[in-house]
């Protein structure tokens, strides 16, 4: 489950990483699918179910789950869903929140000021692809960020095994609360490096 911006191609490197035996599914923010009219007038409780949505009908018992940055909100909600008909492996959350309540979005400023900087370091890896990238995609992608950049749900309670892999923000106590299986790493990286250049050092976790 991709961060706030709801772009899946930040897990390129990571997935270079991976010695896996399956399938992995990547997923983007449905409101990308929309006009910024329409994105405007939608909100995170609606990005949940789009993601459950996309997921149900694919996800297998005995399979994991992972998000990274905001996606760690999303998929123990989505994992929380799951569990009542189907069986997870794990869930493996990578640097993200753990504050599922009365979340204060970010300004619009912040917003354009990350992106950008992701942009300059090449944080999605899209060199490739920037002459695709028109000025209505990077109005989508700071509309998006603003949208789910707000969030109150219910804190999650998870049955499955977590593990959550951290590079920035000591949250064990937080983790405890969401699930008695939890098995918490701290990662010498950054919060974007632990995903890039340092995802050697998350790769094991996934087998």
């Amino acid at each position: 489950i991709p961060p706030q911006g709801g772009l899946s191609i930040i897990f390129t490197r990571l997935l270079e990483k991976i010695d896996f035996d399956g399938n992995i599914y990547l997923i983007n923010d449905y409101k990308y699918e929309l006009s910024l009219e329409e994105i405007r007038k939608t909100d995170s409780n609606l990005t949940f179910e789009k993601y459950f949505e996309a997921i149900k009908d694919i996800f297998q018992d005995g399979d994991i789950i992972v998000g990274y940055s905001l996606g760690c909100i999303y998929s123990l909600l989505i994992a929380e869903e799951l569990e009542k008909s189907k069986s997870l492996d794990k869930c493996i959350l990578i640097d993200g929140p753990l504050n599922f309540v009365n979340h204060e979005s970010v300004s619009r400023k912040e917003i354009v000021k990350e992106i950008k900087s992701d942009f300059q370091n090449d944080t999605y890896t899209m060199d490739n692809l920037k002459h695709d990238f028109s000025e209505e995609y990077i109005e989508k992608i700071i509309e998006i960020c603003l949208v789910n950049s707000q969030w109150d749900f219910k804190t999650p309670k998870i049955q499955s095994p977590v593990i959550y892999l951290s590079a920035t923000t000591d949250l064990k106590r937080e983790l405890d609360e969401i699930s008695s299986k939890n098995e918490y790493v701290e990662i010498e990286s950054t919060h974007k490096s632990i995903i890039s250049e340092d995802a050697d050092k998350i790769a094991k976790y996934f087998k």
